[in-house]
């Protein structure tokens, strides 16, 4: 037990040490698959709430592009949702809109995943 493949007759202490303490009933941690994606596919998208232009950005023509990171979960609600870029004063009202975004679920094999993706809004004084 703890054996250096290559190595016969030599046992990495560490090792060992980490075999011993699980004994014969390991525990093994398995985590569903996080499929990563730059961009959520747009036909998956059900449900798309337009952010509320901030007044604040309205009068100082403040205009740009909000880039959130978000897990998609297995049943298309919105997860971790988290600001990568952005102006402050439209990165509230861009999180506050696509909170509330629903997807088809990603289908992986058959079976839904979760689906870590990259989010765009644009923000511009003739809409957003």
């Amino acid at each position: 037990m703890g054996a250096i493949p290559g190595i016969e007759g030599r046992q990495n202490p560490v090792i060992a040490s980490m075999l011993r303490s699980a004994g014969s009933n390991p525990i093994h941690h398995v985590t569903a698959p996080v499929v990563r994606a730059s961009h959520a596919e747009e036909g998956l998208l059900i449900r798309q709430i337009k952010p509320t232009y901030p007044p604040l950005a309205k009068q100082t023509r403040i205009q740009g592009t909000v880039v959130l990171q978000a897990i998609i979960a297995r049943d298309g609600t919105i997860q971790q949702l988290r600001v990568a870029s952005g102006h402050p004063i439209l990165t509230q009202a861009a999180v506050e809109a696509v909170q509330q975004w629903r997807y088809r679920p990603y289908l992986l094999n058959g079976e839904p995943v979760e689906v870590e993706t990259q989010i765009t809004v644009n923000f511009t004084q003739n809409g957003n």
